[in-house]
């Protein structure tokens, strides 16, 4: 009975203690004033056992793992939890003890000291269901809070696709810049030949300079934008440095592309729009605050009511001047306010008007997850038959600008048709790399706009 008695008292003092303690381990950058002195241990390892390419799942994982704002939800939820316990202690009865200890002169031989000491116990056995509503409120809001967590991943999880695809999208610009590059070098090292050897003039060299000059102007600019994007990535991951590794590659455009297909939307907008009202976490969380604002409604009606309670204490009393008193007392204790200068019909209204507010903010957020889906829904429909025209349309511009540069070097084109052709080309294989990742951020799009779960089991995309 003992070691029972040892290992309760232990449990307790877990609780009590374990719950004012934080054990969560915390990173230096929050003490940090200074960054480069810490750059090292800030920056977090993402980089995968097995090799140097990140994959979007390894991306997601990473997120999810390091992301302060999303770990914030996970706090959130651990408060809501408390605060449901802390609910519960209106159950408890209220233990106190008053004490004194003094001198007094009087009449009558009343003259020394006197002491008293008077514990109390005081239990609330009815106020207007004030106190059940608090502790159902409670409970509704740990499940708010579960359904705005899962919408913070949603979000989060999106955000990190969205930008790993157009990661990957400017990495295929970039070899389509560099590629053109090649080009332009290969048709000036063609024309240079062809000047010492007296065949022509030097006017098309300066054509191909040009070119080659203007390619790596727009590579380069795109290398930026790259960069860019690189340091947005790494803040989604949650890296504290906002920097990518340097030999930290990508699934290239190419390889999601030739693996992994994606048509068309294959069921109606209905179907989705009813998967989203039914999955959508934010509209879930709405509801529930409707909820909660409906108990705040009933609450205020509950101050109306009298507050009972029940009562015990045991009071002693001695002194120099008479014999020492013990006194018992227990029984019930009610409080009924009667007026309050009409706070409490003001509080009924506001009450009410918040109901209202949440009514009108469950319809806002259904009118704005119904446009979602619909944008996300007409988006993959129009990116994956953009992608169809751009293909034909690329594989059309390669032919012209093969003919063309066949005719310029036998001199029965001249350079304005091969530049143009050339222009066209390029033109067509970066408007087919943007294609090719909006149908992909599309899908993703319309998987967020439904609400739906990321699966994390796929080795690539998710999808």
């Amino acid at each position: 009975m003992k070691l029972k008695l040892n290992s309760i008292c232990w449990l307790i003092s877990s609780i009590l203690i374990g719950g004012c303690v934080n054990s969560r381990p915390l990173p230096s950058v929050i003490q940090s004033d200074n960054y480069s002195s810490d750059k090292e241990k800030n920056s977090q390892i993402i980089i995968p056992s097995t090799d140097k390419v990140l994959t979007i799942n390894e991306a997601v994982k990473t997120g999810l793992r390091n992301n302060p704002t999303y770990e914030m939800m996970e706090v959130a939820l651990l408060k809501a939890h408390n605060s449901f316990y802390n609910s519960l202690t209106q159950y408890s009865p209220k233990i106190s003890t008053t004490g004194k200890f003094y001198g007094q002169q009087g009449t009558g031989g009343e003259s020394g000291w006197k002491g008293e000491a008077e514990p109390k116990a005081t239990l609330m056995l009815f106020n207007g269901m004030q106190r059940e509503l608090a502790v159902f409120n409670a409970n509704i809001n740990i499940k708010k809070t579960e359904e705005e967590k899962k919408d913070a991943r949603r979000i989060l999880v999106n955000a990190i696709i969205d930008m790993y695809y157009n990661l990957v999208m400017m990495d295929r610009v970039i070899e389509i810049w560099t590629e053109d590059c090649n080009f332009q070098e290969e048709m000036l090292t063609i024309e240079e030949e062809k000047v010492r050897q007296n065949l022509k003039g030097v006017e098309d060299t300066y054509n191909f300079r040009f070119l080659l000059e203007y390619s790596r102007s727009r590579r380069i600019s795109v290398e930026l934008l790259r960069k860019v994007g690189g340091y947005a990535f790494a803040a989604l991951l949650g890296l504290t440095n906002a920097e990518l590794p340097d030999d930290l590659e990508l699934i290239s455009l190419k390889e999601i592309t030739s693996r992994y297909k994606v048509d068309v939307a294959p069921f109606t907008i209905d179907h989705y729009l009813d998967l989203a009202i039914e999955q959508r976490p934010d509209l879930k969380a709405r509801k529930l605050e409707l909820r909660m604002m409906k108990n705040n409604y009933y609450a205020a009606w509950g101050k109306f009511s009298p507050v009972i309670n029940a009562e015990v204490s045991y009071k002693w009393e001695n002194s120099q001047w008479a014999s020492q008193k013990q006194t018992l007392k227990y029984g019930l204790n009610a409080t009924w306010e009667l007026w309050s200068g009409g706070s409490r019909i003001f509080g009924i209204r506001d009450a009410e008007y918040n109901v209202q507010q949440v009514e009108l903010a469950i319809m806002a957020k259904w009118i704005e997850v119904v446009s979602q889906v619909r944008i996300a829904y007409a988006t993959l429909q129009t990116a994956v038959m953009n992608l169809d025209i751009l293909t034909k349309a690329t594989n059309y511009a390669i032919k012209q600008r093969d003919i063309a540069k066949s005719l310029f070097e036998v001199s029965k084109a001249d350079v304005v048709r091969l530049n143009q052709a050339q222009v066209y080309l390029v033109r067509a294989q970066g408007d087919r790399a943007n294609a090719e990742a909006e149908v992909y951020k599309a899908k993703a799009n319309l998987q967020k706009a439904i609400g739906a779960e990321y699966d994390l089991s796929s080795d690539i995309t998710g999808m």
